[in-house]
């Protein structure tokens, strides 16, 4: 009886690689939601989550156990507005959600041969500057979330390296991307992400993810396997060292 429970409508309706988002498209074409199909899809998304919502807050007498959330594009804080905004759907929501991850662009097919020739370190640095347009993204949505009366939370986040499209075939890059979450550096950049995420006003923040093999469709996991050292897992002792920092009210 003492635990919250997170609710949110499907995974990411504002993507349309996914077949949930094409459904809220078509369901915001039949409805007529906008003459605008993404913006349409956006506004069933937001109404639909806002319905389920109240059935939720009917069978558990009210709200004080939930935490109701809406999703939006980390990169485009018009997607939240749009959401939070739709038939004032803010009034039934506690927060806007987003995954602020850095690192997409070196995956990108048109420049995979270049970047495979890169060392993990200049990728390393290259990253720092992901970092900052991250920053930004999360300030435009700590302001958003303000100025509606919600919390912003994400519901992934963490580094982005990997090929996607015609690169995710690219073995060299795999390697190099695989080297670079393997890198000391990387947690340096973590930390300092999750310190963005909190100087921003940040709330709950779920790092993507706790572990996983890595492969050429992503290098996500904190660990690697259960017998993995930590002495080479700089993405984990990052969350480790952030999570001692906030026990002691450090930073």
């Amino acid at each position: 009886p003492k635990r919250k429970i997170y609710i949110e409508y499907s995974n990411e309706c504002w993507n349309g690689q996914f077949a949930q988002a094409r459904y809220c498209r078509d369901q915001g074409r039949k409805l007529g939601l906008s003459r605008n199909s993404y913006e349409g899809q956006l506004r069933f998304y937001s109404q639909r989550s806002v319905e389920i919502f109240k059935i939720w807050e009917r069978v558990f007498g009210g709200r004080d156990r939930l935490v109701r959330a809406l999703a939006a594009q980390s990169a485009n804080p018009w997607t939240g507005k749009t959401v939070l905004e739709w038939k004032s759907a803010a009034k039934s929501a506690d927060a806007i959600a987003i995954a602020p991850y850095f690192g997409h662009r070196w995956g990108n097919p048109r420049t995979a041969e270049k970047v495979a020739g890169m060392s993990a370190d200049a990728i390393i640095k290259g990253l720092r500057d992901d970092l900052k347009r991250s920053r930004k993204n999360m300030d435009d949505y700590a302001a958003l979330a303000k100025r509606h009366g919600v919390k912003l939370m994400a519901y992934e986040g963490g580094q982005h390296v990997v090929g996607y499209g015609g690169a995710v075939n690219n073995r060299r890059l795999t390697k190099l991307f695989h080297a670079v979450n393997r890198h000391p550096g990387m947690k340096q950049l973590y930390l300092q992400n999750l310190s963005d995420w909190q100087a921003a006003g940040g709330d709950l923040f779920c790092v993507f993810s706790s572990m996983g093999r890595y492969s050429k469709w992503g290098s996500w996991g904190l660990l690697e396997n259960a017998k993995q050292e930590m002495k080479d897992a700089p993405k984990y002792q990052a969350i480790v060292e952030y999570l001692q920092r906030r026990q002691t009210g450090s930073r």
